[in-house]
């Protein structure tokens, strides 16, 4: 039996999270189900993700291409993903029902090893 998106999504980011996967905001998992897309927040470690706190959105963007919101979260004070235009393309250009966005600590480890040693 499959879960709703609101309720995996939070499930998936905060296991993702606990193995240093996705720890930094705007990481995580996107599911497309029967025509929504639910994107977590801008701002908010996936430890602290709850099922209120997911953007809804029309899989198909507006007439002026903007992605088009079906349902906000509860806390006002939450802001939408600066990826969402571009989970929304991705999801319609691979014809696919998820993304994940990892940002192992290890692949950051080593860009930071790179920079400081191009500094040096």
């Amino acid at each position: 039996m499959s879960q709703h998106p609101k309720k995996l999504i939070p499930v998936l980011n905060k296991k993702l999270y606990e193995k240093g996967d996705c720890y930094s905001p705007g990481t995580g998992i996107i599911i497309k189900q029967a025509g929504k897309v639910y994107i977590s927040p801008e701002g908010l470690n996936m430890d602290m993700l709850e099922s209120d706190d997911l953007f809804v959105f029309n899989e198909s963007l507006d007439e002026s291409g903007e992605p088009e919101i079906h349902t906000t979260p509860i806390n006002d004070s939450l802001k939408i993903s600066k990826y969402t235009k571009l989970y929304l393309h991705v999801l319609e250009e691979f014809n696919c029902n998820s993304i994940i966005l990892a940002q192992p600590r290890c692949a950051i480890l080593a860009g930071e090893i790179y920079k400081y040693r191009r500094q040096v």
